[in-house]
């Protein structure tokens, strides 16, 4: 039988790896056991065009299936393995979770408060030959802390049907009100993922890490002198971006221009008045900021609408989306969204988000709460498919227990390992 040609890769699941052929049959390499070498040598051998499938599902719009032969083996195509029940699969995987107490170097301040430790909520899922690593870091804004994303995590256990599915089994098991420990499992769930391939989660997406932006370095509301001994510690990065919100904003400000020429981010936090922000945003733009994040709470989007139409700075939202279901309504009012993983519900949500903010002609952010090497490091894998990146939440740590993506220059180096690459610090 003369083979078919593949042309399109459309899945990699535990047990097999599928690709579809131009006859639109849905292709499966078999899997044995827990190896994975196999399985992706052939896949390779895929991706050069060769042909070595071993027999084939039906594709529902292409009619009956038919069985697919390699020439060159020499051997009978095997039957497909009955498919196993959703709670079969779940069996083998443990799903543990327990606190991660992050303190920072310097205390953290915003226009909502302040912070010296951040409580945030490890996860580890286990197949039995790999651990997936995922993090929660709770917004108290938004109802969560360290015990309620704990709970939602247990929850989510009991509720997770298949991880082979990772690109949406954590939205699916969610607990409502508990987008942290959603993003917690998720990232958990792609890590293990990228392991069972043997392949870094960037690499699993199709993308060059080299092609991301430079992040920018977060100095926090402090008074003009302790602002610009920041700055000066923050030499290493070409981007900053500089909290605003209080009275002090001109002082602040003025003390961070005074100490660099840098490129300047402002970061208001839903801190200004419709009238302070108009006092504002010409004087910003005669220094030379870039843009201004969510300078009005979230619930006046009308207001942050208006002002947008005057303002000679581009406005990027943060507080005012969630969710890829939040974005159209922000055309108009906002030039580009601010992604979150904490947010959102993790890399899943978060590609969601990307396209959608495309469709609508925004830019894209990709940020962070406080996190260690683990969120950070699974955020870092999106890069390249945004515009810019505010994600130093580990590098404001005092000391971060894990290794992952690290920054030289103001730039993401990620990890060449399986899955997100992190591993706990020595």
């Amino acid at each position: 039988m003369v083979p078919a040609r593949v042309d399109d890769v459309i899945g990699r699941q535990r047990d097999m790896t599928r690709v579809r052929n131009i006859d639109g049959y849905y292709c499966a390499c078999i899997n044995n056991g827990d190896n994975y070498g196999e399985c992706l040598s052939r896949m390779n051998s895929i991706l050069k065009g060769e042909f070595i499938l071993d027999w084939a599902l039906p594709n529902p719009d292409a009619g009956p299936a038919r069985e697919l032969t390699d020439p060159g083996a020499g051997r009978r195509p095997r039957a497909a393995a009955p498919p196993r029940r959703a709670h079969d699969r779940m069996r083998r995987m443990r799903v543990r979770h327990r606190a991660l107490d992050l303190r920072l170097r310097h205390t953290f301040r915003i226009a909502r408060g302040a912070s010296d430790v951040r409580q945030n909520v490890l996860v580890e899922i286990e197949d039995g030959a790999h651990v997936g690593l995922g993090e929660a870091a709770p917004i108290k804004r938004y109802g969560e802390d360290q015990r309620s994303a704990g709970q939602a995590v247990a929850q989510m256990a009991e509720r997770l049907e298949d991880a082979r599915t990772f690109a949406d089994a954590a939205a699916r098991a969610a607990v409502p009100g508990q987008r942290s420990a959603e993003a917690a499992v998720d990232i958990a769930l792609h890590d293990l993922a990228g392991q069972r391939m043997g392949v870094p989660v960037h690499a699993m997406l199709g993308l060059d890490p080299r092609q991301g932006p430079p992040t920018s370095f977060t100095i926090g509301i402090d008074t003009p002198d302790v602002v610009a001994r920041k700055v000066r510690e923050a030499s290493d990065y070409e981007i900053l971006k500089v909290k605003m919100g209080s009275d002090d904003d001109r002082e602040v400000l003025t003390a961070v221009r005074d100490t660099t020429d840098r490129l300047l981010r402002v970061d208001a936090n839903e801190g200004w008045t419709i009238e302070s922000a108009r006092a504002r945003l010409p004087w910003l733009h005669s220094l030379g900021v870039e843009f201004v994040e969510q300078p009005l709470p979230a619930d006046r989007l009308e207001e942050t609408r208006a002002l947008r139409r005057e303002s000679p700075l581009p406005f990027y939202a943060d507080e005012s989306v969630h969710r890829a279901e939040d974005i159209p309504r922000l055309v108009g009012a906002f030039d580009g969204i601010n992604i979150k993983l904490m947010k959102c519900g993790g890399l899943g949500e978060a590609l969601r988000m990307i396209a959608v903010a495309r469709a609508h002609g925004l830019e894209v952010m990709l940020g962070c709460m406080i996190e260690s090497s683990i969120a950070i490091t699974a955020a870092a894998h999106l890069l390249p498919l945004v515009d810019a990146a505010d994600l130093d939440g580990s590098v404001l740590l005092e000391r971060d227990p894990f290794e992952g993506a690290v920054i030289r220059g103001g730039r993401f180096v990620l990890p060449e390992a399986p899955g997100l690459g992190v591993k706990p610090r020595g």
